[in-house]
């Protein structure tokens, strides 16, 4: 849960076939049913909240904080979330392909790195 919570909050607002693609990567294979249950409880403890915008479904953090994940790549490399995070929505607010997200961002105001 804490891995789909750090996902969310690295992306700003995120898809749960997104989710479910970068649980893959790092190894982890998980159900939708299952995806959509932890959803449900971070949702249920104000931790992530559900933003629709058009015939998309977004998933982002709230103003509640939990754990935070510290990346560390196998290849020494540094790994800033923050710059990961506003690089996001920057290519969002540039990426025409993205608006009903940059619109679902903007309708929730999370845009600003917390």
């Amino acid at each position: 849960m804490v891995l789909i919570y750090e996902l969310i909050r690295l992306y700003v607002a995120i898809k749960e076939s997104e989710i479910l693609d970068a649980l893959k990567f790092f190894g982890r294979e998980l159900q939708r049913e299952d995806i959509r249950r932890k959803l449900f409880l971070l949702q249920q403890f104000s931790l992530v909240q559900k933003i629709t915008y058009s015939d998309s479904m977004f998933y982002a953090c709230g103003n509640e904080t939990f754990h935070n994940l510290r990346v560390v790549l196998k290849s020494g490399a540094s790994f800033d979330p923050l710059r990961r995070h506003v690089e996001c929505v920057e290519y969002y607010k540039n990426n025409n392909s993205e608006r009903n997200r940059n619109r679902a961002i903007e309708r929730a105001k999370l845009g600003e790195p917390k």
